[in-house]
């Protein structure tokens, strides 16, 4: 999500404020997002088509359409499948999990066809956080190998944790990534914690919270990965667009 254009919490005002003061800096930072219902209903006349293809979903080949929208200064992606994305923002469950592997996958293969080479993939919670480990473990020979990648820890409490089969199913995991260095948890596999072993930094919303959940108390679980790379792991205090809330 990334405000204005789809926002159920404050993720969305992280991810569509922060590009635009990156921009300010100089920095070419870009949004690639679900292309909800909301934003067809309000911002369909501003959207142009850039291609399509079609991605594998387990035994499925599903549709792919990768749009764009200027929003300002920023340069918003989107990626179009009337089933995934033709309703809720979020659909919860293992439809959920559905939704952002299709999402996930699409992101990898649409990447190398764009007009625009990024030098860093920032990922937001367990939703985009399986990216890092495919780019490492599926897509080395593509060129995206080249791309560091950093993974936002909003709330630790949502994990995006399936059974092994799913992620065997939906990504092509192999069975040896099912084991607590890589990404089990408690009995089952965890987008979040694919995404704290492979990404290569970590972030989190304050300095605060970032000691907390290296801790048994707030961890949920990944206090030990997350201890283990505390030098690779920044809290970083969100920050607030002054005149979307000046009120």
């Amino acid at each position: 999500e990334c405000a204005p254009l789809a926002k159920t919490g404050g993720l969305a005002d992280v991810v569509g404020t922060l590009p635009k003061s990156l921009a300010a800096l100089g920095i070419d930072a870009r949004v690639v997002m679900p292309y909800h219902r909301v934003i067809k209903d309000h911002y369909a006349d501003d959207v142009s088509h850039l291609f399509s293809f079609s991605v594998d979903l387990g035994w499925r080949s599903q549709y792919v359409g990768v749009e764009k929208l200027v929003c300002g200064d920023v340069t918003v992606y989107l990626i179009d499948n009337e089933f995934y994305f033709g309703d809720k923002i979020y659909r919860g469950g293992f439809a959920e999990g559905e939704q952002f592997a299709f999402f996930t996958r699409a992101v990898l293969e649409a990447l190398p066809m764009l007009d625009f080479s990024p030098d860093i993939l920032h990922c937001n919670d367990w939703h985009t956080a399986m990216l890092p480990m495919l780019i490492k473990t599926h897509y080395g020979k593509t060129g995206l190998d080249s791309i560091k990648t950093l993974l936002t820890i909003h709330n630790i409490a949502f994990q995006g944790k399936f059974d092994f089969a799913f992620f065997s199913d939906l990504f092509g995991v192999p069975d040896r990534y099912y084991t607590p260095e890589f990404i089990e948890l408690n009995g089952s596999a965890s987008f979040l914690k694919a995404g704290c072993v492979f990404a290569d930094r970590l972030s989190t919303v304050s300095p605060s919270y970032a000691g907390e959940i290296c801790g048994s108390d707030y961890g949920e679980g990944l206090e030990g990965i997350l201890s283990a790379r505390r030098h690779e792991l920044s809290g970083i205090l969100n920050g607030i667009d002054s005149i979307v809330f000046n009120l």
